[in-house]
């Protein structure tokens, strides 16, 4: 049987979901008595997420030197995570409680489902969806994922949008007319939970 291990998915997502996914290790590992003192300072991090947010916002309408910057800014900040993921593996020697306590993703397979126990409703804006689900007892993030219709037969048809501390998490740039699938997954000091059942939505 392999060993549970922290997982560098992150190198793979869109640039705005590696920003909050960055942020959101700095907010689980701040305070964590399992990592007291992270291989890679969790201001280093922070600076680095910054300043990739910044460069983004600049190469969103700028041109091919502001879009390089941007790519390198990328580099610097996944390779520091990469950094971060190996030490919590060491720390953590296996247990995947301890690894999700901060914030990374686990190797380990996904628990059975669970009941769904949100909701969605457009929101104010055209092209946004707010799901809300109701308040897990000890959870410290919840874990939001999104597919296109038809409704995905594996895992692999699922893309992660959201990582939020609050049980609402808002989806936007979405195009108007489409159908989408999401579903909600929360980390407690027990582990990552199942995955609810999905549910869909038209947006307006």
């Amino acid at each position: 049987m392999k060993a549970i291990k922290g997982i560098m998915n992150f190198a793979r997502f869109a640039i705005a979901l590696l920003i909050e996914f960055a942020r959101n290790t700095v907010t689980m590992m701040t305070g964590n008595a399992y990592f007291p003192t992270p291989l890679v300072p969790l201001a280093q991090i922070t600076s680095a997420v910054n300043d990739l947010e910044a460069k983004f916002n600049l190469a969103l309408g700028g041109g091919k030197t502001a879009k390089a910057n941007m790519r390198l800014a990328v580099k610097t900040l996944v390779a520091l995570l990469k950094k971060q993921v190996a030490y919590v593996n060491t720390v953590a020697g296996g247990v995947e409680g301890v690894i999700l306590s901060s914030g990374f993703h686990t190797s380990a397979k996904p628990k059975p489902t669970l009941l769904t126990d949100f909701s969605l409703s457009n929101g104010k804006s055209a092209g946004s969806i707010i799901a809300k689900h109701k308040a897990v007892k000890g959870a410290r993030t919840y874990v939001w994922q999104r597919a296109n219709d038809p409704l995905p037969t594996s895992d692999s048809g699922w893309a992660y949008v959201g990582f939020t501390t609050r049980r609402q998490f808002t989806d936007t740039g979405l195009v108007s007319g489409t159908k989408h699938w999401y579903r909600v997954a929360w980390v407690t000091k027990d582990g990552l939970s199942g995955w609810s059942a999905p549910m869909s939505i038209i947006v307006l």
